[in-house]
């Protein structure tokens, strides 16, 4: 009986009926859309940190987990390093950001692949002329681009030279050398990894740099991983706390009003039908 008077209440009002489940909807949505998307960036940033190959991550003073200040760090801090005990490859990278959540990473290509093992190539090659560029097979899918098509990046025409797969380091990557000329940072770098002869080092290696370095962001690339998390990133988290209760206050305010009118009706229904005499 009850199933059957809250199914004729909904009939009877369609107009209301449909629009409270729809604001309901999207509200629901749009905090899944949301967490989820937050999620999923983190871990596809840590997973390309990882793909590095890197044991030590040196990032410049005052530098938040998701995002560099420009390119602060002289080019000549990798060769500083790699003469530090236990370092065997010091490679320096540079990122400009792009709009959204994208960005172009320069890089030197024959430390990367040292430090890395490469990049393995679905399409295409690697780096040869300084207009070439180089995307994961995530982007070139998003943007639907072959090897030989045109990318407009920067206020400058790239050519793809290679597709490769995802997972390693960023999603657009250029050689270092042309990146610092066409944003005006020669000899500067945005952040350096550093290899080591054996991990078990790490932890010993990271609290050396630290006195040598005061200041610097410097993390075992395992902490820094750890570190990519909502609850770890101040103002992303702010942000989703902040939608998720408006959400929140939007849905039960939708609830709230389809209440009272539904009890407005129903009272005065009752009223009409069953008139109080005195």
């Amino acid at each position: 009986m009850l199933n059957k008077l809250i199914l004729s209440n909904l009939a009877h009002r369609p107009v209301r009926t449909v629009l409270s489940v729809l604001a309901i909807a999207i509200e629901v949505t749009m905090i899944l859309t949301l967490v989820g998307v937050s999620y999923g960036t983190l871990h596809a940033t840590a997973r390309r940190a990882q793909g590095v190959g890197a044991d030590i991550l040196v990032r410049p003073v005052g530098t938040a987990i998701l995002s560099l200040s420009s390119a602060p760090i002289s080019d000549r801090l990798p060769a500083v390093l790699a003469a530090e005990p236990h370092v065997t490859v010091a490679t320096g990278t540079m990122v400009q950001p792009l709009s959204g959540f994208d960005s172009i990473t320069g890089l030197d290509l024959d430390a990367f692949n040292k430090m890395s093992g490469g990049f393995h190539f679905l399409q295409g090659g690697p780096l040869l002329h300084d207009n070439d560029i180089i995307v994961d097979e995530y982007y070139a899918k998003e943007k639907h681009l072959h090897i030989g098509d045109t990318l407009p990046l920067i206020n400058h025409e790239w050519r793809v030279a290679g597709i490769y797969e995802s997972g390693k380091l960023a999603r657009i990557c250029v050689k270092l050398s042309v990146l610092q000329e066409f944003t005006g940072n020669p000899h500067k770098l945005s952040q350096v990894y550093l290899k080591l002869d054996d991990p078990s080092h790490v932890h010993a290696a990271v609290d050396a740099l630290k006195l040598k370095l005061p200041g610097y962001q410097i993390y075992s690339m395992e902490e820094f991983t750890s570190l990519l998390s909502i609850s770890s990133v101040g103002m992303l988290k702010n942000f989703i706390n902040v939608v998720i209760g408006i959400a929140a206050i939007v849905g039960f305010i939708v609830v709230f009003m389809a209440m009272y009118t539904a009890v407005l009706e129903r009272t005065f229904e009752d009223r009409r039908n069953f008139p109080v005499r005195d």
